[in-house]
């Protein structure tokens, strides 16, 4: 669904994300890792849309992001950013029923009071749909946020650190209703710092380091110590998941 081929981004005159290539396609989850300031959350303004590139091609579903407006992005992808902000007083309700925006005057908004509803129960926040959202935690507003996420009823998923302010429980639910929208046929790009939450959700995993990305493969291919040690300059350890056979990657 996304194709990006041989980009770079610049911030300013600097270079910060040098000739990627990666591909994103139906039914799987990709995951960007890599240390703080290694160009990840760049790479994805670059493929939502939002920060022009330097040179190479983005992609989805072979068109260019260049050739698609506002509306026809939103259609196809729904983002959820790093840093979650509402700057007025909406009740969770609203902030959710937002993300049925692209299809307002078509017939999928007929659906919309269900859709809204099915993604306040998936992000567990029922409770909270008339409570506004400067009155939420930081965990309970990622939750508004992603349920307004999934409200846009999207092809394909793109998150910056989603599960970064959640607890255990709601970092499980919240990678288990991206599985299972890549299981449904949809696609998923999400940046985590966890490695092994990365191990046990991703299907593919890009791994960044200043800018250039080092590895990309399967999380039993890519997510080992000897791509990992000279990526984060510290040690590691993997060890196998007795169940899922996946890797679990914790400091030496």
């Amino acid at each position: 669904m996304i194709t990006v081929n041989d980009v770079s981004l610049n911030r300013g005159t600097r270079t910060v994300i040098h000739n990627v290539s990666l591909e994103v396609p139906a039914g799987q989850c990709v995951a960007l890792v890599g240390p703080n300031g290694s160009g990840k959350s760049t790479l994805l303004g670059g493929i939502t849309g939002d920060l022009g590139i330097a040179d190479g091609s983005i992609q989805i579903d072979e068109v260019p992001i260049a050739d698609l407006d506002n509306l026809e992005l939103a259609k196809l992808r729904a983002v959820m950013t790093q840093q979650v902000s509402v700057s007025f007083g909406f009740a969770v309700r609203e902030v959710v029923q937002m993300g049925r925006s692209p299809w307002r005057g078509t017939d999928a908004s007929n659906d919309d009071d269900e859709v809204v509803n099915q993604c306040l129960a998936a992000m567990d926040i029922v409770h909270l749909a008339d409570r506004p959202v400067q009155a939420l935690s930081g965990g309970e507003l990622a939750r508004v946020a992603m349920a307004r996420v999934l409200a846009q009823s999207t092809p394909i998923l793109i998150l910056d650190e989603p599960t970064a302010a959640l607890d255990l429980r709601h970092q499980q639910e919240l990678l288990e209703c991206v599985k299972r929208h890549t299981a449904g046929g949809g696609a998923a790009l999400i940046v985590l710092h966890d490695l092994s939450l990365t191990a046990a959700y991703a299907d593919s995993v890009g791994v960044l380091s200043e800018g250039n990305l080092v590895a990309f493969g399967s999380p039993q291919e890519v997510l080992v110590p000897e791509v990992l040690d000279a990526v984060y300059e510290t040690e590691v350890i993997t060890m196998t998941h007795p169940r899922t056979g996946r890797p679990i990657i914790i400091p030496a």
